[in-house]
């Protein structure tokens, strides 16, 4: 009710938007973004009495911070780009996924204010990754804001030093106040820390935020002396509550020691690894690197294709009995693959046509495991998996054809996580052959790229001896 009366510009009915170079023009700006109501981002800015412009931005991450008044001249010029005072009185379009909003008010007394949802013109979503674009630049450097943090248990002023010293290095920023919460002692060892017990502990820590839009916490123990550090780590490795959270959950978990005291953390990037590396940088060592088990990813089998090694010509039947749809299938499935099988691997179907493999692809629902694995920068993936492969039984012409599909798609990423799949993958993709093969050797590797490395338990690769008639399957999956 207090916005001020509508000044058009009586040749396009549109809002003007003043001129970008001007000094001191916005008075308050808010504008969202996004693909979806899930997955929104904002920026919210206001001048400061002193000239800087106040920011505050809400993504994967809150920041907040004063900028020089400059940033004032890049948001207008983003807008003036970006083609959205066209949108000034648009309410709503179709339902839909993409969204967003803008309202600036200026000090001459006019205002702009626009908004959309559902099937937007492209000019229009392109004007919102323009703004995206100018808003991520602008807070780049701005500290990681942490809302309203709780430190819970036994707190001690030492502790609350650490704690400090290790956000400030971790570029956290939060309200220099605490919210101390006292809890009975054996629910905040058991839920909070995730210990199933507190003997042999001195006291423990929790530092949290009451609102982030990711899971995130700090837990620390000081040890009484001669207590055994390892059984404490073991108990945490054990106990971890992955689920002290309502409606999100860490990606990852580290646990660090230094002399008596033993830190767990939990978290998402970028905060993670940024608490990480600070944690390691005010000398604990890292013991261990953990990946939430609840985490879930959804694949679609690429390429798996089989090869059958006969120790003399043999008819075979080959069943597949997937947890999903069959997409594309080389030869023909037909309830299975009924083919004779040469040493050499040549498969020849009852028409006499040859194949040097059974071919197959399909969608699924079915989650993988990635608590363990690797990861490995785009540029030595080729050399990573020359040696896993060989590790993991296949021959160099199996590997090459392995590597051959999955290389272009890998080797430009900046690092890629790879986890080859052994339980997940075969309950999922059950094979019946007939004969029996005296040695099966199944590869699949789930894969993600990353553009920051993160941590994982190092996966152990191991294969049988290649004994008999032999059958090798080996296939991939991005997980997107």
């Amino acid at each position: 009710n207090d916005l001020p009366e509508e000044t058009e510009d009586p040749d396009s009915g549109v809002m003007p938007i003043p001129d970008p170079s001007a000094e001191g023009v916005i008075d308050y700006l808010l504008i969202s973004i996004g693909e979806n109501y899930d997955n929104m981002i904002s920026l919210t800015a206001y001048p400061n009495d002193d000239g800087t412009l106040h920011v505050e931005y809400v993504g994967e991450f809150k920041k907040v911070g004063d900028l020089d008044p400059s940033v004032e001249e890049m948001i207008l010029a983003a807008i003036e780009s970006s083609g959205l005072k066209a949108l000034n009185g648009v309410n709503e379009y179709e339902d839909g996924e993409a969204n967003g909003s803008m309202y600036i008010s200026y000090k001459d007394g006019s205002y702009l204010g626009a908004g959309f949802s559902g099937n937007v013109p492209d000019e229009y979503k392109q004007g919102f990754a323009v703004l995206e674009n100018c808003f991520k630049e602008i807070v780049k450097d701005l500290p990681i804001y942490v809302p309203q943090p709780v430190i819970m248990g036994n707190v001690h002023e030492d502790d609350l030093e650490l704690i400090n010293k290790i956000l400030d290095n971790a570029n956290i920023q939060y309200i220099d106040s605490y919210v101390i919460s006292e809890i009975p002692k054996d629910e905040f060892f058991a839920f909070q820390l995730g210990l199933s017990s507190d003997e042999g502990i001195l006291r423990g820590t929790t530092f949290g935020a009451m609102m982030m839009t990711n899971a995130y916490s700090l837990s620390m123990v000081v040890l009484d002396k001669g207590t055994d550090v390892d059984s404490v780590v073991e108990d945490f490795e054990k106990n971890i509550n992955w689920r002290k959270w309502v409606c999100v959950a860490p990606d990852y978990g580290m646990i660090a020691v230094k002399d008596n005291v033993v830190i767990c953390l939990l978290g998402s990037d970028p905060v993670y690894t940024q608490t990480k590396n600070a944690i390691e940088t005010s000398g604990f060592e890292v013991v261990d690197c953990l990946t939430n088990p609840d985490m879930q990813y959804v694949v679609v089998p690429e390429k798996p294709v089989i090869y059958l090694y006969p120790e003399e010509e043999t008819k075979v039947t080959v069943q597949l009995d997937f947890n999903g749809k069959l997409t594309h299938t080389y030869p023909l499935y037909n309830n299975g693959w009924i083919v004779t099988a040469s040493p050499d691997g040549t498969l020849t179907d009852e028409n006499g046509r040859e194949y040097y493999c059974l071919f197959w692809e399909g969608e699924t629902d079915s989650d993988y495991d990635m608590t363990q694995g690797f990861v490995v920068t785009g540029d030595e993936t080729r050399l990573f998996l020359e040696s896993a492969l060989a590790e993991l039984g296949l021959t160099d012409k199996e590997a090459n054809e392995f590597i051959i599909y999955w290389l272009p798609k890998m080797e430009n990423n900046p690092y890629n996580l790879i986890s080859f799949q052994t339980t997940a993958y075969i309950d999922n993709a059950k094979l019946t052959v007939d004969p029996t093969p005296d040695t099966i050797i199944r590869v699949f590797m789930a894969w993600k790229s990353l553009n920051e490395p993160i941590y994982i338990e190092p996966q152990e690769l191991i294969a049988p001896e290649r004994v008999g008639f032999t059958l090798v399957e080996w296939g991939g999956s991005e997980i997107k």
